[in-house]
């Protein structure tokens, strides 16, 4: 790569400065930051890249939560309401992680962690009812995979 991080910094801040898309630069900043790490750990950049946005894909949504729920900075909103969408956003959130690792109790089949992926956005966006079926898909996952990780651990 050839790079320093601070290179990369000060090309993108100049790149920005001519009108250059910053999301574009940004993503490069993490590929760069990605084969950094690898090259560190001695492990293959592209399963190291992979593995860092699993870990960050909460950071990547949660900006959106704001977008879609501003009670959650408890904006015109009572001090229940606040507290009701704040938590249901961090289950939500608690949620798409265990989607996008596939892991809860027990490894995931595919068909789980694709309706936990819905329930967790469903829980995300602020309503009773978008919340109400995002809890019961979260009970659905909870139940499945509980029972699942009963039968591992007893084989």
């Amino acid at each position: 790569f050839g790079f320093q991080p601070e290179q990369v910094t000060l090309y993108t801040m100049a790149a920005m400065s001519l009108g250059y898309c910053a999301l574009a630069f940004h993503v490069q900043l993490l590929r760069f930051c990605e084969r950094a790490a690898a090259g560190l750990s001695g492990g293959n950049p592209m399963k190291t890249g992979v593995a860092s946005v699993k870990l960050a894909i909460a950071g990547f949504i949660v900006p959106f939560m704001f977008v879609y729920a501003p009670q959650l900075m408890l904006i015109n909103t009572t001090l229940a309401e606040g507290a009701w969408v704040a938590a249901s956003a961090c289950v939500g959130v608690f949620l798409i992680a265990v989607a996008v690792e596939g892991y809860l109790f027990a490894p995931m089949a595919a068909w789980l962690r694709l309706i936990a992926a819905a329930g967790s956005l469903l829980l995300i966006k602020p309503g009773m009812e978008t919340d109400a079926i995002g809890l019961a898909v979260l009970a659905l996952t909870v139940l499945v995979q509980k029972k699942k990780g009963n039968k591992t651990a007893a084989a």
